[in-house]
């Protein structure tokens, strides 16, 4: 074998180059802007244009000309479509596969070229030589095609484009084609993962009618406060900024921030009541029973002895049991406060027994129904709000079968996080100071924003947004919640962004 020349090892070395350089390229205008560029500088052409298919057309992405020094995207240049038929050089490379090589375009009349001559006339550019190129992906698809212009020898003379970089342009243009489709198909992948984020997120809320849009909220605020965070040149926040990938984490966080709260049960979830659906009803059947057995006990006592202390028993039983059908009544609404002596009262009637149908002792109200009646905090009793937290530990279980991308590596952390607060006292780790992410931090004063004001929550009541806001400020006096972060939201009033 003969020793190839250092010229031909430049070429080879810069080819490999090419190709890595645009397989590692995310953008897609910088993608478009390097394909053709290197294609002008591989052929030594002082000008090119790029092409991608569309269904039965070409679409103008960019151009580029030395001699005019021009660099024009399709937005800043009006080029129409072109047809793909073989009586134009872009269409017929695309329907035959081939490769057109045409030293004057002025003396060939095998095609028009009614486009070069528009643009020749408009510019004053002289097009001579040309070199026209299918863009053929790994799976023989064209998807594009690279029209080079005016091949130039080394003192800047216009030449026919050299044979033997028919086969360097055919192998540019393909790994061009290839690293197109990539981005094409990594684009689809992401775009798929964010259609069933988004489901998974809509299932979610639609399980809970009350909070129909509470991630769709979430995600609006956060874009607002991405926005307001990144344009800030004040206090700490001046020296972050969330670029495009860093963004689209965040917002895959918020959509996926509640997906454990799919396997948290309904009765929980909707919880609209200190006992619950379906309690109060069988609770109130037992006490109807305990009327029906004191009807019963004073009928057959009054067959052995009638007087009026005996109906006087009787009576003072019935009011009982209708006093504590009212009273159990009242407390199972959430929104009626108890007090102490409420709450003693309820005691009171729990400590009541009766003979069941099997002649054993049960009480009025068990254990777990007292504990749920006597609750302060909204409807759900500490083991029901246990139960609701776990859904973090469900979203790390189920956000661990996911095979996210690098470009999405730390969102199942944040997602994780998110009910952490500074000072440790979140949950499900009580994660503290700096160790919880700003990304994480943003998140979580969003959420509680978004829970605070949200209509008809069935275990909290609504507040207005000035109750809201202060709830976050005395958040942030007791620690919990990043003080820069709440004064940017209240400042820009990041809540104008929800839509209801």
């Amino acid at each position: 074998m003969g020793q190839y020349s250092p010229e031909k090892i430049n070429q080879i070395s810069g080819l490999l180059e090419i190709g890595i350089s645009l397989l590692g390229e995310q953008n897609i205008d910088e993608l478009l802007g390097k394909i053709l560029a290197k294609a002008l500088q591989v052929t030594n052409a002082d000008a090119g244009t790029l092409f991608l298919r569309e269904n039965n057309e070409l679409i103008f992405e960019i151009m580029r000309n030395k001699s005019l020094e021009l660099c024009k995207k399709e937005e800043e240049i009006e080029l129409p479509n072109l047809k793909i038929k073989r009586d134009n050089v872009a269409g017929y490379v695309v329907l035959e596969k081939e490769i057109l090589n045409i030293a004057d375009v002025n003396n060939a009349t095998r095609f028009h070229f009614t486009g070069p001559e528009k643009y020749d006339s408009l510019t004053g550019y002289h097009s001579q030589s040309m070199l026209v190129v299918p863009m053929e992906n790994h799976e023989g698809r064209i998807i594009g095609v690279l029209q080079l212009i005016n091949a130039q020898n080394k003192v800047g003379e216009i030449i026919k484009f050299p044979v033997y970089l028919e086969k360097v342009v055919s192998f540019l243009a393909s790994q061009a084609a290839i690293s197109l489709s990539h981005f094409w198909a990594l684009e689809e992948v992401e775009n798929l993962l964010d259609s069933y984020v988004q489901v998974m997120a809509t299932a979610i809320d639609a399980r809970m009618p009350y909070n129909a849009s509470h991630t769709q909220q979430i995600v609006n605020m956060l874009n607002k406060m991405i926005e307001v965070i990144n344009n800030s040149n004040q206090g700490k926040l001046a020296a972050v900024k969330f670029d495009s990938t860093k963004k689209e984490q965040l917002i895959m966080a918020a959509w996926l921030h509640d997906i454990g709260k799919l396997a948290i049960p309904l009765r929980i979830m909707n919880k609209s009541t200190r006992l619950g659906t379906g309690k109060l009803e069988l609770i109130l059947q037992r006490l109807d029973y305990l009327k029906s057995q004191a009807k019963v006990n004073y009928l057959e006592s009054k067959l052995e002895f009638d007087g009026p202390s005996l109906k006087h028993k009787y009576k003072k039983r019935l009011a009982l049991i209708d006093r504590a059908k009212r009273l159990i009544t009242q407390a199972n609404e959430p929104n009626n406060t108890l007090d102490s002596q409420f709450k003693k009262k309820l005691v009171e009637i729990a400590n009541l027994t009766y003979l069941d149908q099997a002649d054993t002792v049960q009480p009025w109200l068990t254990e777990s129904e007292l504990q749920a009646l006597i609750n302060s905090k909204g409807t759900l009793t500490v083991a029901e709000r246990k139960k609701i937290e776990s859904h973090v530990q469900i979203s790390n279980k189920i956000l661990d079968q996911v095979p996210f991308p690098d470009k999405f590596k730390d969102v199942k952390d944040w997602v994780l996080m998110h009910h952490e607060l500074l000072d440790g006292s979140g949950y499900p780790k009580g994660i503290a100071g700096s160790k919880i992410p700003l990304e994480t931090r943003v998140l979580t004063v969003l959420d509680i924003f978004e829970a605070l004001i949200s209509p008809e929550r069935p275990y909290k009541d609504e507040k207005t947004v000035e109750k809201a806001v202060e709830i976050l400020d005395d958040m942030v006096e007791e620690g919990k919640l990043d003080q820069d972060l709440v004064a940017l939201f209240k400042e820009e009033k990041i809540w104008q962004a929800i839509k209801y």
